[in-house]
């Protein structure tokens, strides 16, 4: 990624150290509620029964982001459209994370929803790294093996520990879409200092449906969707919206490796969604690898940080 001459990195440790309490807080609280959002909208997803109708859904909820951003944020002069065609950032955010996206659904079938899922979870590992490179932040070795305690809780979680070995390919496709995913959550990051949140998000938006339109109206030569499964398909497409908005937002007051080691909560919600509500099978190897992140993000909360980045007003 090259850094633009207009916006060079600024150190993320410049604030003033009173503000470091209220804005954690306020990341803290605005990622947790990320989690709660994405864990709604994989669950009602779950439910709607549509797996074989994943570019539909996709584009539905990109449709229903911009929907949201244009009527909200919009008429308070926040989101300013003309940039996503405009902003280099813009455009590798929007790109790059739709990229990604789809790059994970397509491992699905091929590596399972477990494995997929952990190797899609390495970018918590990766981006520190970009980070701490590219935007001048700390990684300190506590956070690295709270990082690493994590994604052991994960592979245990995800049932790995007794899996065969997946195809080769689909897991170096898995890798690509984690590193993706990496360098995206960096750009949110660094676009947090001069870009409102909805304009970051409506990148994703409008790429994911200018690359995901043509394979979408392809599948609907597929079987006719349900109309309760296109009400449960649109009400997740809301509940993402919020959530990556949520999670942007979040981005703002919260460095990458804290921000993206909590967002290793919402596979853990999810899991605990599909026992409750669709009758899942839970071991106790689940539970310990659940408690293993859990415990890796609630310490990553307690440890004391440099203050936040430099932020575009809201």
């Amino acid at each position: 990624m090259k850094t633009s001459s207009i916006h060079p990195p600024i150190p993320l440790n410049d604030q003033p150290l009173n503000e470091e309490t209220s804005t954690r807080a306020k990341g803290v609280f605005l990622m947790l509620g990320a989690v709660a959002a994405f864990t709604v909208s994989v669950l009602m997803l779950r439910s709607a029964g549509i797996a074989g109708s994943i570019w539909i859904a996709t584009c539905v909820r990109y449709g229903i982001g911009l929907i949201i951003v244009t009527v909200i944020y919009l008429p308070k002069g926040q989101f300013k459209p003309l940039r996503l065609i405009r902003d280099p950032d813009l455009m590798m955010r929007g790109v790059l994370g739709c990229m990604g996206v789809y790059l994970f659904y397509a491992t699905i079938p091929k590596l399972g929803a477990g494995v997929s899922t952990f190797i899609s979870t390495t970018y918590v590992v990766i981006a520190p790294l970009i980070a701490r490179v590219y935007l001048k932040e700390r990684l300190t070795p506590r956070q690295a093996g709270l990082m690493l305690l994590a994604m052991i809780g994960m592979f245990i979680m995800t049932g790995l520990s007794g899996a065969s070995a997946p195809p080769a390919r689909y897991v170096v496709i898995g890798l690509i879409g984690a590193v993706l995913a990496a360098i995206v959550v960096v750009y949110i990051r660094k676009l947090t200092r001069t870009e409102h949140s909805s304009t970051i998000y409506a990148a994703q938006c409008f790429f994911g449906l200018l690359i995901g339109c043509g394979p979408a109206l392809l599948q609907q030569t597929g079987p006719r969707i349900e109309s309760a499964s296109l009400t449960a398909m649109l009400l997740s497409g809301v509940m993402a919206s919020i959530g990556q908005l949520l999670m942007t937002f979040g981005y703002k007051y919260l460095p990458v490796t804290e921000g993206g080691l909590m967002a290793l909560c919402a596979p853990v919600a999810i899991m605990a969604g599909g026992v409750l509500f669709f009758g899942e099978p839970c071991s106790g190897a689940r539970v310990a690898g659940a408690g293993l992140i859990l415990s890796a993000s609630v310490l990553m909360i307690g440890l004391k940080k440099g203050p936040p980045v430099e932020r575009a007003s809201d």
